[in-house]
């Protein structure tokens, strides 16, 4: 009886672990499975890198659209600016440096033509009143004062007038001048090639 006992012990017992063998088998073959779990992982840093890519792409648009339009300010100022030396005796070229103008007429009847480059370096100025005719065409200074004075480039002769822009009942902005006799006109903007056809007219 006893013998039987034993033989039945020893027979669980090797079932037990041979049980046990099998599931320790399994449990060490678990972390096969591991890289599974990885793939979205390296299939994220594909997607991360394009996503760089683009903003990196992105960025050196951003910087070549900006360098391009510093260079075009930079032409459009270089352009604005008057030549160092102007042939005011040729139409043509005042009137690529001289595109608009203003026009007025003065409490006294006197007749006003005036013009500047962009940049207020130089300017055009023509008088028409009971007195005479003057016209100026050369350099411009700003005195600071809200005066500005111009000095004819052939004869030297210079006259100082004040400037400042106003506006009227209807919204228009004009140009308040005002001559050194104290004439004071409003001048309205017109094209550059009026105030120059005035002064060729009187060379």
């Amino acid at each position: 009886m006893k013998k039987r006992l034993i033989s039945a012990v020893l027979g669980m017992s090797v079932a037990g672990l041979l049980l046990a063998g099998c599931g320790g088998n399994n449990a060490a073959q678990a972390p096969a499975a591991a890289p599974a779990a990885n793939e979205p992982a390296a299939q994220e840093e594909p997607a991360a890198a394009e996503e760089a890519a683009v903003e990196e792409t992105a960025t050196e648009e951003a910087a070549t659209e900006e360098a391009a339009t510093e260079e075009a300010a930079a032409e459009d100022a270089a352009a604005a600016e008057a030549p160092a030396e102007i042939d005011y005796s040729d139409p043509a070229v005042l009137a690529q440096i001289f595109p608009n103008g203003y026009l007025g007429v003065g409490d006294d009847g006197t007749s006003f033509a005036w013009a500047v480059t962009a940049d207020l370096s130089a300017g055009i100025m023509v008088m028409t009143g009971q007195e005479g005719q003057v016209a100026l065409a050369g350099p411009l200074v700003d005195n600071g004062d809200g005066s500005i004075t111009i000095t004819d480039a052939a004869t030297g002769n210079a006259m100082t007038v004040y400037t400042e822009a106003v506006v009227n009942d209807e919204g228009e902005t004009l140009l308040q001048f005002t001559s050194p006799d104290g004439d004071v006109a409003l001048l309205a903007p017109c094209t550059g090639q009026e105030v120059i056809d005035l002064f060729m007219q009187m060379q």
